[in-house]
């Protein structure tokens, strides 16, 4: 599901088939928890009554998107912009250059001790 204007995107997310209850107002309403903003300004925002919005949050709940911990309602994944997720990737880049270089230089030594391991008489 895409929100263009807004460029929200959700990738993967929920149980089952989290895009039957996905629209792009409960969408908006995710990114605002993610925030962790009130429910009182969030239906504010989106110029909603509360029980209107405790009308959207139910699908969320109950297609395990969303959930209450400590009285505060989360999503169950993260939302995250365009730009956050471009510096996440630009980021794991860079960590995943570090880790190949590292198994690179350890490799013999990372061999001889998958040997004395009992799963290495299987892979």
């Amino acid at each position: 599901m895409c929100d263009p204007p807004h460029h929200l995107h959700a990738v993967m997310a929920g149980v089952g088939d989290p895009y039957a209850v996905l629209s792009s107002l409960r969408l908006h309403i995710l990114r605002y928890l993610h925030d962790e903003t009130e429910l009182a300004s969030i239906a504010a925002t989106l110029g909603l009554s509360c029980e209107q919005l405790t009308a959207e949050l139910k699908p969320l709940f109950d297609a395990h998107l969303a959930t209450t911990f400590d009285d505060v309602v989360r999503p169950n994944f993260l939302v995250a912009s365009d730009r956050e997720s471009e510096a996440v990737d630009a980021h794991s880049r860079v960590v995943g250059k570090r880790l190949a270089k590292q198994i690179l230089t350890h490799e013999s030594a990372l061999e001889c001790a998958f040997t004395d391991l009992t799963i290495s008489s299987t892979h």
